[in-house]
């Protein structure tokens, strides 16, 4: 998402045959870059995430700071049992990533990629019914209801090699003791699971409204990437008249940005 428009880009100092909609697309290019170089989503959004811990008590969100937590978990449970009867095909899987449940059927007539939007469906039940529904041959249980937007995002494996496959949601809430809202940090008193991503939790991160000096920043940097847009690459170099000056390099464009950014960037816990 972009939190500054082609508009507020054109009422900058710009090249005069910059259109709007080039301008549309500066401003949605700057956003993306600067969510990059800071290592996180700066627009407030409703996050679901499974995440390391950074300590035996604590986990840091990736997209601070936390607005408002919803749910925080430390277990899993069993979300459906999914199972495929199809004899000729050479492999059967599933996988969940980016909110969409993957189920592939590779080999045999039943051989084909399809795709299932989580966000769609507001129970495992529902959830169940439309994966039967798909021309596949797949059946399966729910094991234990939840939000299927909140399944982990894994390769569930090939039913070929297994009986069942089987999706995780989180189980078991956990009772917060403190929430460092700037930084992302959460600590609870009896501890995040072991092992690695098993933690969930569930909140409204990013600035809902972005700070001035961010906007003030993207803004620039929008203008630069127009400018540059322009010019021939091969040029080291240009002059007018009695004056000439060098182009700095993209990595030189890059670096200042990122220096100015320093402020928001997400800082991990070694």
């Amino acid at each position: 998402m972009a939190w500054i428009t082609g508009a507020q880009i054109l009422a900058l100092p710009t090249p005069p045959d910059v259109t709007p909609a080039q301008a549309q697309d500066a401003a949605e290019a700057a956003c993306a870059l600067v969510d990059t170089w800071c290592g996180r989503a700066i627009e407030g959004a409703t996050y679901r995430e499974w995440a390391d811990a950074v300590g035996p008590h604590s986990l840091l969100v990736a997209h601070p700071p936390v607005e408002r937590l919803y749910r925080a978990c430390t277990t899993t449970a069993y979300g459906l049992s999914l199972t495929n009867a199809t004899a000729d095909a050479n492999s059967i899987t599933a996988s969940v990533q980016d909110g969409v449940m993957h189920l592939s059927v590779f080999g045999g007539a039943s051989a084909s990629d399809l795709d299932l939007t989580l966000a769609t469906y507001g129970t495992m039940a529902l959830l169940l019914a439309a994966i039967v529904a798909l021309p596949q041959g797949w059946a399966g249980a729910v094991e234990n209801e939840g939000d299927p937007q909140d399944i982990k995002p894994e390769f569930l494996g090939n039913v070929l090699d297994a009986s069942a496959l089987y999706p995780l949601i989180p189980d078991g809430d956990a009772t917060l003791d403190l929430i460092d809202r700037k930084g992302g940090l959460l600590w609870i008193t009896d501890a995040w699971a072991s092992g690695i991503g098993e933690n969930f939790v569930r909140y409204t991160g990013g600035y809902a409204t972005v700070p001035p000096a961010l906007v003030n920043i993207t803004l620039q940097l929008a203008a630069d990437l127009i400018r540059d847009m322009g010019r021939d690459s091969s040029l080291a170099g240009e002059h007018l008249d009695k004056y000439a000056w060098t182009r700095a390099a993209d990595a030189d464009l890059r670096n200042s940005y990122r220096n100015r950014l320093a402020p928001w960037r997400l800082q991990r816990i070694p």
